[in-house]
């Protein structure tokens, strides 16, 4: 082939596989080109462009891992058949690993630990979510080392709970709308009736006059034979009389029926009402509740006792059973608060901590998962999540139409005119240089808190 087809596969091939696109796209492609590649060539050039990545992201981790201090950690993708165990700089937003793993079991962890802190031996806190083999396995692996769960995962924890008083005021809310129309339309079908019976009633007197007035003219006396034979149309009148006296009594009982049922509709409204007021003010407690949890965790409410004689004080009438789940919630969980030590009582946080970092690289990572059917632990896979952590580590996000640094830039690199292609096959990256530790730093109230 010639160097400019050659060229142009290994272009091509990088620019389908860091979009997200499968094998048999690329051959394909290839086909529509008259290049004559086959899907069993393309991986035997995938397993090299892996050992190729692979040796790059090792030289980039030893020149890099004493920035490494501050890491998340997560594996992602429960209750699924894929799963990966990912670890990111809180920092820079490098990604230290990305590997597939089998299950979330607590050997399956502690290996994949293990190989993080033997790379990276200057890790001095990790942040995770509230899974929990991780207090075990990072004890266990890393010694005294400070472990801080992930402060949004709880808050997300404590709204499903939240999310009950919610859902019952809305359903409250919906019960009245019900209530209402049912009055509303109750109330005009009596209306139509009240107006039908003041016609028939008016319409009753009328023929009863009329009637009256044809016995004083015809002379006719009480309990007089054959009156209708001999007149007729008194017979008509007194048939008309008799259907509308008929219409009025039934009238009568279906103006009472809705009277009855407007008023048990009344008291169903009346009780929708105290219940939706009482779920109310349940919520509201609740979002004084989730408010003070968020303070605590900030530092702004310092001591734990100090917050449930606040969340006591709250919840004497309303809200007692979230407050109890709040207060159970945080001793199960102390590790919530681990960051809190580097804090004089006077001072918070102006963030809370999370893991947001690896929270966007799962919102990536999902396109590359999806595209494959199966995901097996073969050289192919590894080769192929080598290339997507160097992917990864070298691009900007796509926000803020690409003026974000990627991972690598944030740490010092310089990565003004080269590309993914230029790494790899020309190998125009500095690895041999001595890159600047700075304190990862966090915002606070009274200033900026360094961890080293």
């Amino acid at each position: 082939m010639k160097n400019e087809t050659i060229e142009y596969i290994q272009k091509t091939t990088l620019d389908f596989i860091s979009s997200a696109r499968s094998i048999n796209e690329l051959a394909q492609h290839f086909r529509t080109e008259d290049i004559p590649i086959s899907e069993e060539i393309i991986k035997q050039y995938l397993l090299k462009l892996g050992d190729l990545a692979r040796s790059i992201n090792e030289k980039i981790d030893k020149t890099v891992q004493h920035l490494i201090t501050i890491v998340e950690v997560d594996e992602t993708f429960k209750g699924s058949e894929v799963r990966f165990f990912e670890s990111i700089d809180h920092k820079y937003r490098y990604l230290l690993r990305l590997n597939l793993i089998e299950s979330s079991d607590y050997d399956t962890l502690y290996h994949s630990f293990k190989e993080l802190k033997d790379q990276f031996h200057n890790t001095r806190y990790i942040i995770t979510d509230l899974a929990k083999p991780y207090p075990a396995i990072i004890d266990e692996v890393f010694g005294h080392i400070e472990h801080q769960f992930c402060q949004i995962h709880a808050l997300r924890t404590l709204l499903k709970d939240m999310d009950e008083e919610k859902n019952a005021f809305l359903k409250d809310l919906k019960t009245i709308q019900n209530l209402q129309q049912q009055m509303d339309t109750e109330k005009k079908r009596r209306n139509k009736m009240l107006k039908r019976k003041w016609y028939k009633n008016d319409r009753l007197e009328r023929v009863i006059l009329k009637r009256d007035q044809l016995r004083l003219q015809f002379g006719i006396t009480p309990y007089q034979k054959n009156i209708f034979s001999q007149h007729p149309e008194l017979k008509e009148l007194n048939r008309e009389i008799n259907l509308l006296q008929s219409y009025l009594r039934g009238n009568f009982r279906s103006e009472l029926r809705s009277k009855n049922k407007i008023s048990q509709i009344q008291q169903e409204l009346n009780k929708a009402i105290q219940d939706k007021n009482s779920h109310w003010a349940n919520y509201m407690i609740c979002r004084k509740t989730f408010r003070m949890t968020i303070d605590y965790f900030k530092n702004k409410i310092v001591s734990m006792n100090d917050l449930l004689k606040k969340i006591d004080s709250l919840t004497r009438s309303y809200g007692a059973r979230f407050g109890k789940r709040v207060s159970s919630f945080i001793h199960s969980h102390p590790r919530l608060t681990t960051f809190k030590c580097h804090l004089s009582n006077r001072e918070w946080y102006l963030t809370l901590i999370s893991t947001n970092a690896i929270e966007s690289l799962n919102g990536k990572l999902k396109r590359y998962k999806d595209v494959r059917r199966k995901w097996v632990d073969t050289d192919l896979t590894r080769s192929i999540l080598e290339f997507l952590r160097l992917h990864f580590n070298f691009s900007r996000s796509l926000r803020n139409r690409g003026r974000n640094q990627s991972p690598l830039e944030r740490m010092g690199f310089n990565l003004k005119g080269k590309s993914l292609y230029d790494v790899l096959f020309h190998r125009l990256f500095p690895l041999n240089i001595r890159l600047e530790k700075y304190p990862f730093e966090l915002q606070s109230s009274g200033g900026v808190v360094q961890l080293m």
